[in-house]
């Protein structure tokens, strides 16, 4: 795939490449975006992308990619976005993104990912949105986005997940999204979003939560969930809060008060 021309933008999509090989692009090549979807691309060599200086855009979506690992991508220090999306990753190796420290923008959704590690995504200390939504997760380490200090949006709906560790997002007062539907979830402890709530009541810009369609149950236990509802730290997507936290003014006083904050769990039925 050796590529001469002068050229900012290429796209090789819908081809038959199942390999990206070392140095296949040409030092002549100032290309920014790379464009490589729907292919038959399993794997990517060492240096693959080792003249591609100037890469900011890279998507790989809809290909045959299995593991990622800590060569692929090295290269790549100035990218700001990558498409991951619709492979059949199952695992990706510690320090597989490390080099991207511009990364802004990951997507990793509609692949086989089942557990991310504590440093699964160390590096990407600018990182935007982290796209996870329709994997197979049910283990998220406590400390996986820990370094991910500029995080504003996270999406894992449509996953196996039963439980988040009280300190998942701890440390990361950006997060504005957070979109955990369709999951298995029991309960969710205040801690997970405390970060960001309190920033939040700071900037006047609620946290967007979404926990529809999780086999989580009603109990008094909602009640910090209300109180960051009232004091517009707490935005529910599209505007669907629980039932039992609808504005209900006996539920209000007679369980919650005013300004208490009981117990740091929620417990919830959303449809």
């Amino acid at each position: 795939m050796e590529i001469s021309i002068d050229i900012t933008e290429l796209i090789l999509d819908h081809n038959n490449i199942h390999v990206l090989p070392a140095n296949g692009f040409s030092e002549k090549c100032h290309v920014e975006f790379l464009l490589i979807d729907h292919n038959l691309i399993s794997r990517i060599l060492p240096l693959a992308f080792s003249c591609l200086r100037s890469l900011q855009k890279l998507s790989l979506e809809n290909n045959s990619l299995v593991k990622l690992n800590d060569s692929m991508f090295m290269e790549l220090k100035h990218l700001s976005f990558l498409k991951l999306s619709e492979n059949s990753i199952t695992y990706i190796q510690p320090y597989s993104f490390k080099g991207l420290q511009h990364l802004r923008t990951l997507w990793l959704e509609s692949n086989k990912l089942t557990r991310l590690d504590a440093k699964t995504f160390f590096g990407l200390k600018e990182l935007r949105k982290i796209y996870l939504s329709n994997n197979k997760l049910h283990t998220v380490n406590a400390l996986t986005f820990r370094h991910l200090t500029s995080l504003e949006e996270i999406l894992l709906d449509n996953n196996r997940l039963e439980v988040l560790a009280n300190d998942t997002l701890a440390g990361l007062n950006k997060i504005k999204t957070v979109n955990l539907h369709v999951n298995r979830l029991t309960t969710l402890h205040k801690d997970v979003l405390i970060a960001a709530l309190n920033h939040s009541r700071e900037s006047d810009e609620p946290v967007k939560l979404s926990l529809r369609a999780n086999p989580i149950q009603c109990n008094l236990s909602l009640c910090w969930a209300k109180i960051e509802e009232k004091q517009k730290a707490l935005e529910w997507d599209r505007g669907m809060s629980p039932n039992c936290i609808n504005y209900n003014q006996r539920w209000d006083v007679d369980f919650c008060g005013y300004g208490m904050n009981q117990s740091p769990f929620i417990n919830l039925v959303l449809s």
